[in-house]
């Protein structure tokens, strides 16, 4: 993958992300999968949030060691990042005492990871445009992915499908992503999948959220479970200091 399409994820907005998810209590034994974690500026906060957490709960530096390696997933196609990750979630464990914890950073392609039963996942997925992506790749993605069945979609189409399958029921997935989402009307197959699911959409315009890049992005924050009728979703945009319920089925 180019390295143009690879965006960090700045510190601040990581704990909004987290945040978002209800990622900051009782975490011991959930779940999370971050499935574009590059160097790990998001799960660095995801482990730091964990053995905080899990101290405050009682358990053991033992016990934390285990969690670490059972409970936390990251995937990255970079073995190079994948390395650097690893390196830095060691520094910030031993910070802790806990030491030789055998990370579950996979370099994989994320959207042929099938696993399920993440009580979270959190991201910011790679911004590759339609007109940026290979021929191959358009074809893998038409093929398995219904969100890039028609037209001229985005490649953070399939990895938000792929995040849904990952959850487990109820689980909640917080992303940021291009705002052009909302509007695109190649982005419809995404929208209706997504609509039983969203809960909140937090629009980041006028917001330099990424340095040196010109992208209108938002945090979209969706909860895997089916309500009849569908609840509606909160649109915030701090920007203009507004929140208001939208009804999603509209």
């Amino acid at each position: 993958m180019a390295e143009n399409c690879k965006i960090y994820t700045p510190d601040n907005w990581v704990s909004i992300l987290l945040d978002e998810i209800g990622y900051k209590s009782s975490l011991y034994g959930k779940r999370v999968l971050e499935n574009s974690c590059g160097k790990g500026n998001i799960l660095l906060r995801v482990v730091e949030r964990y053995i905080e957490d899990s101290l405050c709960n009682g358990y053991t530096i033992e016990q934390i060691k285990t969690g670490l390696e059972q409970d936390i997933t990251g995937i990255e196609i970079d073995a190079k990042s994948c390395t650097i990750c690893k390196r830095r979630l060691t520094i910030m464990a031993k910070k802790y005492g806990i030491t030789d914890v055998k990370w579950d950073i996979r370099q994989y392609d994320a959207l042929t990871f099938k696993e399920t039963g993440f009580s979270y996942v959190v991201g910011n997925p790679p911004y590759i445009t339609y007109h940026d992506l290979s021929i191959e790749e358009r074809k893998f993605l038409r093929k398995r992915f219904k969100t890039c069945k028609k037209g001229r979609f985005d490649y953070c189409y399939a990895f938000m499908e792929q995040s849904i399958k990952n959850l487990k029921y109820r689980g909640k997935m917080a992303y940021i992503v291009p705002n052009s989402i909302l509007k695109n009307v190649w982005a419809e197959n995404l929208r209706s999948l997504l609509r039983p699911y969203l809960r909140k959409i937090i629009d980041l315009k006028n917001q330099n959220v990424f340095e040196d890049v010109t992208l209108s992005p938002i945090i979209m924050v969706v909860k895997k479970e089916n309500k009849d009728p569908v609840p509606p979703v909160v649109y915030q945009c701090e920007d203009d200091q507004l929140s208001l319920s939208v009804n999603s089925q509209q």
